[in-house]
């Protein structure tokens, strides 16, 4: 049972809104049995997924590569920010569950016409909200991986604390 205990939610990609719905009017309320000895309610809920929420008028591309991982005690974001060099050309920002990263990506010019030209410039600004609370009293650990362009942003996640509640 230990095992269960160490991941507090998780995801479920549907291949239409449709069977979205069908699925969360099945399983409202429903008791699943994960070992003989004890039953553990599961709560199925939708989340509105703003993750993948941009905004950057200057970017022909949409948004950035990026994976999001869960380590228990971390949310770590791996974006790929072309012509961002250093970490300190970005700028992070916390707001409630989002984290907003921002930055200007550089012109870069080469000899020659150009004939398609996907590589964003300018002003940016991306915002991922994250499945769970984020500690905003820790540092967030930022780091370039090397020889590229793509960085790792480590927000500590805040800790579930149970509270007793006491009856009048």
């Amino acid at each position: 049972m230990e095992n269960f205990k160490l991941f507090s939610y998780g995801f479920i990609h549907f291949e239409n809104e449709h069977y979205r719905e069908v699925f969360f009017n099945k399983v409202k309320g429903l008791r699943i049995n994960l070992d003989k000895e004890k039953k553990v309610v599961v709560k199925f809920q939708p989340v509105k997924r703003k993750f993948d929420h941009h905004s950057n008028k200057h970017d022909p591309v949409g948004r950035p590569c990026h994976d999001l991982f869960d380590n228990r005690t971390h949310f770590i974001i791996i974006v790929s920010l072309p012509s961002i060099v250093e970490e300190n050309e970005i700028e992070l920002h916390m707001e409630g569950e989002e984290i907003i990263i921002s930055g200007k990506y550089k012109e870069l010019n080469f000899d020659g016409d150009i004939l398609k030209k996907l590589i964003p410039v300018g002003d940016f600004e991306y915002t991922f909200t994250l499945p769970s609370k984020i500690n905003h009293n820790s540092k967030v650990k930022i780091e370039k991986i090397e020889n590229s362009n793509i960085f790792k942003i480590e927000i500590k996640k805040e800790e579930n604390k149970r509270i007793k509640l006491l009856f009048e």
